[in-house]
C-alpha cells in the first residue's frame, strides 16, 4: 500500500457519475470533497457522490478494491483537477 497523500492532493470527479467502492481485501482510503479522508477495511463500501472530487488509496499489503457507480446522462468518465490543485 501507500501512505494518504498530503491534503492538496483532491483527485478527480465524474460527469453524471456517483461512485462506490467495496474493499475485497487489505485496507483503503477515500478523500471525499465535503466529507474529508475516509478509511475502509475488508468489506467496507465507501461512497462518493456525483460530482465529487475523490482520490481513493489502497493503503494495506495486499488490498483490491472494485469500483461501481451509477451513470447519468452526461457521464462522460472523465478526470479533472481544480485549477491549481495537483492532480493523482
Amino acid at each position: 500500500g501507500v501512505p494518504v497523500p498530503p491534503p492538496n492532493v483532491i483527485g478527480h470527479f465524474h460527469l453524471g457519475l456517483a461512485e462506490w467502492w467495496y474493499a475485497l481485501e487489505g485496507d483503503m482510503a477515500t478523500r471525499i470533497e465535503g466529507v474529508g479522508d475516509v478509511f475502509a477495511k475488508h468489506g467496507d463500501i465507501i461512497y462518493s457522490p456525483w460530482g465529487a472530487y475523490h482520490q481513493t488509496i489502497m493503503t494495506g499489503n495486499p488490498s483490491t478494491r472494485t469500483p461501481a457507480g451509477k451513470t447519468g446522462v452526461n457521464d462522460s468518465g472523465a478526470s479533472f483537477s481544480k485549477p491549481g490543485a495537483a492532480s493523482e
